[in-house]
């Protein structure tokens, strides 16, 4: 999370000039110290320099530039996947060299980007990669740190300062990581059809049989650590399904216990949280709807 966008200079390992060719049209991008896309339909070309990299690449990075004043989101993306450039599964089509740079962004739309990839960058109408904190950090969950910081250094720890998302309910923390995540309101907002949804972790856990508001067990965090990278292991996961599957010893509150699974008590958010494929995505997403998923049945919405 807190490399959801970063600087030019940290790519992907490995990842230093990459070319990709589209019709006519060659891409080569360069992070090296001169980080830039150049568009090439011989003998024109446009070499525009790469102001942010957005995705710390372990699915794909797309990049942003400024050509003639105007944001642009490069044509081509970083797949983790390949090792290699591909074509954005969005890109317009490229009927001249400008055309083909990639899709022309308004300057809203590039703020609320940022809001969610870069938060503090953003000030005002304006955004601030050289003064201001880049990508996310501490203070986009916790709010405001300095007076933390200062009670910290005097000695006053039980004086915390700052705001803790750990306080809040199942709900309000679902709302809370919503902001980026897409809150289950907004989604239900869009009426999804289809597997879209999935990109909505909040909307997909809160319309399973299973969602309680006020159960901690069920909570973002109750499996997920900000702090750590995630986890990819379905494995992994086992003991937190197991606090509600395997009886409520323990817990805070009153909370009904759930029937053990009879057919295994292992990787079980991979029959429980299937794999999903979304169209126009490299990304492959673990639906958040529990449920026993079977093979042939409709996509649940």
């Amino acid at each position: 999370m807190g490399r959801s966008m970063i600087r030019p200079q940290e790519p992907a390992p490995g990842h230093r000039q990459l070319s990709f060719k589209r019709d006519s049209y060659t891409y080569t991008v360069r992070l090296d110290g001169h980080a830039s896309v150049t568009v090439e339909d011989a003998p024109d070309k446009i070499t525009e320099p790469i102001f942010v990299v957005v995705g710390a690449g372990e699915f794909f990075q797309s990049y942003l530039i400024r050509h003639n004043g105007a944001a642009y989101r490069v044509a081509v993306d970083y797949l983790s996947k390949e090792h290699g450039l591909g074509l954005d599964a969005e890109a317009d089509p490229a009927p001249s060299l400008e055309k083909a740079l990639g899709r022309r962004h308004s300057e809203k739309y590039v703020r609320e980007c940022f809001g969610c990839h870069s938060p503090a960058s953003v000030a005002g109408e304006e955004i601030d990669l050289v003064h201001r904190p880049f990508g996310n950090t501490c203070e986009v969950c916790h709010g405001p740190g300095a007076q933390h910081v200062a009670l910290e250094r005097a000695g006053k720890r039980l004086e915390p300062a700052i705001f803790n998302p750990g306080h809040l309910s199942a709900k309000e923390e679902s709302d809370f990581c919503g902001q980026c995540h897409t809150t289950a309101d907004a989604m239900r907002e869009q009426k999804p059809q289809g597997v879209q949804s999935v990109i909505s972790e909040p909307y997909r856990l809160e319309t399973s049989r299973c969602w309680n508001p006020g159960d901690p067990r069920i909570r973002c965090t109750a499996c997920h650590d900000p702090h750590q990278p995630i986890v990819r292991k379905p494995a992994a996961y086992d003991r937190y399904c197991l606090k509600c599957h395997a009886g409520s010893k323990g817990q805070d509150v009153a909370v009904k216990s759930a029937n053990v699974c009879p057919v295994k008590t292992s990787g079980c958010i991979t029959c429980h949280m299937p794999q999903v494929a979304v169209p126009d995505t490299p990304i492959v997403y673990f639906d958040h709807r529990i449920r026993v998923a079977t093979v042939g049945t409709a996509f649940p919405n």
